[in-house]
């Protein structure tokens, strides 16, 4: 059966990706070059934590950059992509859902103030 490059590398080659950060950038680098117009993807896991509820990546289609958020347990949800994200690397804040994210997320993970 002849498949498309991006629904192939699913079937045979996704599994061994080395966790979900690398999965979803690899998935959406691949449906980027089949033609797929992208600005970005999100991947959202529910994870059995009795803190932790949900951890959610966003790939930006732009830069390849994936990073990751997550979702407390008795928290409101957050609605994947509603925010603005700016990558800043002069140390200016960064907001992702009307809220200041630690400029430094890159060394520490993202860590809402």
């Amino acid at each position: 059966m002849d498949l498309p490059a991006p629904l192939a590398w699913l079937v045979d080659e996704a599994s061994a990706s080395t966790g979900p950060d690398r999965f979803l950038a690899e998935l959406g680098n691949r449906l980027l070059a089949d033609g797929l117009p992208l600005a970005g993807g999100a991947l959202a896991l529910a994870i059995p934590h009795p803190i932790i509820a949900r951890r959610t990546f966003l790939w930006r289609a732009e830069t390849g950059a994936v990073i990751e958020a997550l979702a407390f347990a008795g928290a409101a949800p957050i609605k994947a992509g509603s925010g603005e994200l700016s990558d800043s690397e002069d140390g200016q804040p960064i907001y992702f859902d009307n809220q200041v994210i630690d400029a430094s997320w890159r060394q520490r993970g993202i860590s809402a103030q």
